[in-house]
């Protein structure tokens, strides 16, 4: 038997779904983004924690001072940069630094030739990643694991920041004396 009601929606029904739905989006909407903002911040740290991490376990293996420098990937593809005006977010370079002067040399080619084992990449656009005066261009890991800032001191903090630049939302990668580097959530500053 056939029924004589019609299927489907009314407009009212229609209209009252779509309003419901609007109101759900725009209350998680917020949240949602700030949740995806968390997880890049998260995501940047745990990648500069990897590189550390690499070049301790590198240098303790080798028996050689293993460096991640800062480098301006897109005008020095290669080389590390000790311009003042170049920051950690531009990109990263782990090399076997067997001059032990923080810069790679090619040094002919020989024995003595420095070798790039990783080259991270810069940070997305508008985040940050800063040091102390310890880390200003370079830090170094001894084959003993412990680590050596381009100032001569062994331990710092990097700051990593998002463009919002909420100090909430910053990470803190903390290096202690013995070269362990430590993530935590927010920092004192950004950048």
């Amino acid at each position: 038997m056939k029924s004589s009601h019609p299927k489907g929606f009314t407009v009212i029904e229609l209209m009252v779904t779509v309003m419901v739905m609007s109101i759900t989006v725009m209350i998680a909407a917020p949240g949602l983004k700030q949740t995806i903002q968390n997880n890049r911040v998260t995501t940047q740290a745990n990648e500069l924690l990897a590189a550390l991490n690499y070049a301790r376990s590198e240098a303790v293996k080798r028996g050689v001072q293993v460096t991640v420098c800062k480098a301006n990937l897109a005008a020095n593809p290669g080389q590390c940069d000790k311009n003042a005006n170049v920051f950690w977010e531009s990109g990263k370079i782990v090399f076997v630094d067997q001059n032990t002067l923080g810069v790679i040399d090619a040094g002919g080619g020989g024995a003595g030739a420095d070798t790039i084992l990783r080259v991270y990449s810069g940070m997305p656009s508008g985040y940050t990643l800063r040091s102390g005066a310890t880390f200003a261009n370079w830090i170094a890991y001894l084959p003993s694991g412990a680590s050596q800032g381009s100032s001569g001191l062994s331990n710092d903090t990097f700051r990593m920041c998002p463009p919002n630049h909420d100090v909430k939302q910053a990470r803190s990668i903390v290096l202690n004396a013995a070269g362990r580097p430590m993530v935590s959530k927010g920092a004192t500053q950004c950048p």
